[in-house]
């Protein structure tokens, strides 16, 4: 039987990681959450070291990732602040599922896989090294307090 192969999902053996999902690698959990996020269509590790920062850095890899794609458009005053990106419908991949898998974290280590980022908030679930769903969420504040 001849395998089937869907848009945006990298397959390698056993393991798959869409294109909108981003590793979150925790090294610290106390007093303030630090570590970083990785993904096969993120070019580097995105740092954060506080809560505050892995919002921000959650934010930041989404838009570089161009999809999903928010609703509203963040605006800035600062001279070196990038414009909004582009929906990206193919985003390129910078590494292989398996780098990916190969990441982790000192404290934990939970795959975050964003479904839509309407009304300025997150839609997604949040997934175990094994594959299986922790939880799904339906707002930022949501997310931050289940994790």
């Amino acid at each position: 039987m001849e395998e089937i192969k869907m848009p945006g999902v990298v397959k390698e053996s056993t393991a798959e990681f869409p294109v909108t999902s981003v590793r979150m690698c925790v090294n610290e959990e106390s007093p303030e959450y630090a570590g970083f996020l990785c993904g096969i269509t993120l070019q580097d590790n995105i740092s954060f070291d506080s809560k505050d920062g892995l919002i921000r850095a959650i934010d930041k890899a989404y838009t570089q990732i161009g999809q999903p794609q928010p609703t509203v458009v963040s605006k800035s005053f600062s001279a070196k602040a990038k414009g909004y990106d582009s929906y990206v419908g193919n985003p390129e991949r910078f590494h292989s599922a398996a780098e990916i898998h190969g990441m982790h974290g000192a404290a934990r280590t939970v795959d975050l896989i964003m479904r839509s980022r309407r009304h300025a908030e997150w839609q997604g679930l949040v997934k175990d090294l094994d594959g299986t769903v922790l939880f799904t969420f339906e707002s930022m504040m949501e997310l931050m307090r289940k994790l």
